[in-house]
């Protein structure tokens, strides 16, 4: 029988800025930041999911919160839904967000008289023109939220400058801790702001093989699972979807020889696969080339299947991917066919690798469905 989460909009109405629309996931979900500095607000005895909603409509930052019916708890982040993870929480527990339109930033750049009651527009006086809000950049169709440490960018306006992020190589770095992660072969211990909200000490490398804290640009926005290599993840035909959310895959893996194949199949009659955000870390340094599909196609990868009807390929769209502005889009149908996608990196046996992707499903569920994820 064909099944599936049933997406609740909400459109407030109210007498301070333009109408918006709510999203509201099923109950049993909580948002997981991407950083602690996302937190707005907890505000207590809130009655209702509608207050709790009105509440983040008010609170001009806002773009995401969750709501704890039983403990009457009320959560605001200034992250969208995109930037953190949605986790598995109490039957009480759901998360809502809003929908970034961009017709609601048709008047960006403007003259400032055109965003005076705009919630999503800064009226800068400084420049006399509609703006992006604090920790938002403009992405040539929203103001996306900034971005943290080892995330793409273009730009400094892209990264949390508030965090002395800035854009070097394309990433968003920590100047203030960028030396230290390009000698941590002479380093001895060393403390070192991580994506998490935490603080990792790394120890001597000839430790590495023994200590799983020493990824420092990377750290998965997920639960992690230890593997020894071969099928990652296999799913078929699933009944249920979260999307336009991603779901996180992160694994550890000790390597056993010189190289390994990461790839991935899929085969989707009804719909597609959607991955993103790609990647394979070996302490601070990232393996693959082109994870995120910020190319535009897909260097980096080889991809080899057969299809009666659309190859997979790098599709644009920031509303659809997980980061930036690009994602892997796989339609790939037919009896016996699939597509592959796959990149070879170097490894170092008895090094830990640190391997983590986003899987989105469109269009589940029915017909055939098949995602098949190796490690070789």
């Amino acid at each position: 029988m064909k099944s599936s989460f049933i997406f609740l909009n909400l459109i407030l109405m109210i007498n301070a800025f333009e109408p918006i629309t709510f999203t509201l996931s099923p109950f049993g979900n909580q948002f997981q930041v991407a950083h602690t500095v996302e937190l707005l607000t907890t505000s207590c005895n809130i009655l209702t999911i509608i207050r709790c909603t009105t509440l983040c409509y008010r609170h001009i930052q806002c773009r995401t919160f969750d709501y704890d019916s039983t403990l009457k708890k009320c959560r605001l982040f200034e992250g969208s839904v995109d930037t953190g993870t949605l986790i598995s929480a109490s039957s009480s527990t759901i998360v809502g967000w809003i929908i970034l339109k961009q017709s609601l930033y048709n008047f960006y750049n403007a003259t400032n008289n055109n965003c005076m009651n705009s919630r999503f527009l800064d009226n800068n006086i400084v420049s006399n023109l509609c703006q992006c809000p604090i920790h938002t950049f403009w992405n040539g169709s929203v103001c996306a939220n900034q971005k943290y440490v080892g995330q793409g960018c273009v730009n400094d306006n892209c990264c949390r400058t508030d965090l002395n992020l800035t854009c070097i190589s394309s990433i968003c770095t920590d100047i203030n801790n960028s030396s230290t992660v390009e000698s941590l072969t002479t380093t001895t211990t060393t403390t070192v702001d991580t994506t998490e909200p935490v603080r990792t000490t790394i120890h001597d490398t000839t430790q590495a093989s023994i200590t799983t804290d020493i990824y420092t640009t990377d750290v998965p926005r997920c639960i992690q699972q230890s593997t020894t290599g071969g099928t990652l993840l296999y799913i078929l035909n699933p009944t249920s979807t979260i999307y336009p959310l991603y779901t996180c895959y992160s694994y550890t893996w000790i390597a056993t020889g010189a190289s390994a194949t990461l790839s991935f199949f899929f085969r989707h009659d009804p719909g597609g696969w959607m991955v993103d955000d790609i990647t394979v870390y070996r302490g601070p340094t990232q393996l693959l080339v082109n994870g995120g599909f910020e190319t535009g196609n897909l260097t980096g990868w080889i991809r080899t299947g057969i299809c009666n009807l659309n190859i997979g390929e790098a599709y644009f769209g920031n509303t659809y991917a997980k980061s930036g502005d690009w994602y892997y889009y796989d339609l790939c149908a037919g009896d016996g066919n699939g597509d592959t996608i796959s990149q070879t990196f170097s490894t170092i046996p008895g090094e830990i690798y640190n391997i983590t992707f986003w899987l989105a499903n469109y269009d589940c569920c029915d017909e055939t469905e098949i995602a098949n994820i190796t490690l070789i």
